[in-house]
C-alpha cells in the first residue's frame, strides 16, 4: 500500500471517528503517525502505514462476516470463518437443514472477481439472481453459483443437490452484499 493510499484512509477515517470503536482509533492514530512521519522517516512512516493497512483489512474482515444472515430459508449458518493471506481473505459459513449442506464462500482481493469470471466458462449456465449476474455449474456431485462481485469480490455458493442450490442462492442476500461492497 503505498503513502497515497494510507492519506487517503487517513480522511475516509475522520469521519469513523464517530464510531469512537478502538480498533478504529488505532487505525486513525497509525495513519497519522504515518503521515506525520512521511517527511522525515520513510522506513518508520511505512511501517506505520502496514499496520494501518492491517487494521482497516480486519475491520474490511469484519464488515464482510456481517453480512453472512444467521439463517437462510430453513437452513441455519455454523460459524463464520475467515482467513487471509497475501492481500486475499475469505470470508466462508456452512448452512445446514438437516440432511442438506450448503457453503457459502466470499472472497476479497485482486483475484476474487477474476475467479468468479472464470468460473462461468466450461459448460456453465449463466444466471442474473436479484440482478447480480452469475454462473451455476453442476456435476453429478455438486452445484456451484458463483458471482463476480463489486470492489474486487466474489461469492460462491456450492452444495450437493442443485435443485436446494437454486432455491437458497435465491433467497439468499446477494444483491445486498453486492451493493454493500
Amino acid at each position: 500500500m503505498d503513502l497515497k493510499t494510507i492519506i487517503v484512509a487517513v480522511a475516509l477515517l475522520s469521519p469513523l471517528s464517530l464510531l469512537a470503536s478502538d480498533q478504529t482509533k488505532e487505525a486513525q492514530q497509525a495513519c497519522n503517525k504515518a503521515t506525520e512521519l512521511a517527511t522525515t522517516d520513510v522506513k518508520a512512516a511505512h511501517e506505520e502505514a502496514t499496520w494501518c493497512a492491517e487494521i482497516l483489512s480486519q475491520m474490511l474482515q469484519q464488515l464482510t462476516a456481517n453480512l453472512l444472515p444467521d439463517a437462510v430459508l430453513d437452513y441455519q449458518g455454523d460459524e463464520i470463518q475467515q482467513q487471509k493471506m497475501m492481500g486475499f481473505s475469505m470470508t466462508s459459513r456452512q448452512y445446514s437443514n438437516g440432511s442438506e449442506i450448503i457453503k457459502v464462500s466470499m472472497n476479497e482481493g485482486k483475484a476474487a472477481g477474476m475467479m468468479a469470471q472464470y468460473s462461468a466458462y466450461g459448460g456453465a449456465k449463466k444466471v442474473r439472481v436479484q440482478g447480480v449476474p452469475g454462473a451455476v455449474n453442476s456435476d453429478q456431485r455438486k452445484s456451484t453459483a458463483s458471482f463476480a462481485l463489486k470492489n474486487e469480490r466474489s461469492l460462491t455458493i456450492e452444495g450437493k443437490n442443485k435443485d436446494e442450490v437454486m432455491k437458497f442462492i435465491n433467497a439468499f442476500p446477494i444483491k445486498k452484499i453486492n451493493e454493500a461492497g
